[in-house]
C-alpha cells in the first residue's frame, strides 16, 4: 500500500486551505505566495538519515519499504510504500526544515512536527 505526503511552507495568515494548495500543486500550479524550501539542506539532511539517498534518483529504499521524492523550490512530496520509522523520519526532516506535513489522504496538514500515529 502506497501513500502521499506534502510539505512546504506557507506565510502566516495565508488564505488558501491545504486542500486548494494540494489541489493547485497536483495541477504544476504552484502558488507564488508559498515559501522557497531550503533544498539543499533538506537533501543533506535525508542524505544523513537515510544514506542510500540520492537526490537525482529521487527514490530509496526503506527497512519498511519504499520512498520516493519528489521536489521543487516550493514543495516536497513523496509516495511512501509501507509504513515505520522511516516516514516518521522523513516527515522530521522537513518540520526541523519549517515544513509542516500535509496527508492528503486524510485532508489534514498536521502542526509542525506532528504526523499521524
Amino acid at each position: 500500500m502506497s501513500y502521499d505526503l506534502l510539505f512546504w511552507k506557507q506565510p502566516e495568515g495565508y488564505k488558501a486551505t491545504p486542500s486548494e494548495i494540494y489541489q493547485l500543486l497536483t495541477s504544476q500550479q504552484t502558488p507564488d505566495a508559498l515559501e522557497d524550501l531550503p533544498i539543499a539542506a533538506i537533501n543533506e539532511a535525508l542524505r544523513m538519515a537515510f544514506p542510500q539517498f540520492d537526490p537525482e534518483e529521487g527514490g530509496f529504499d526503506t527497512p519498511e519499504g519504499f520512498i520516493d521524492c519528489y521536489f521543487e523550490r516550493k514543495y516536497f512530496s513523496a509516495m511512501v510504500y509501507g509504513t515505520g520509522a522511516s516516514s516518521d523520519r522523513l516527515t522530521e526532516i522537513l518540520a526541523e526544515h519549517g515544513c509542516p506535513l500535509y496527508d492528503p489522504q486524510e485532508d489534514k496538514r498536521y502542526p509542525l512536527g506532528q504526523h499521524p500515529r
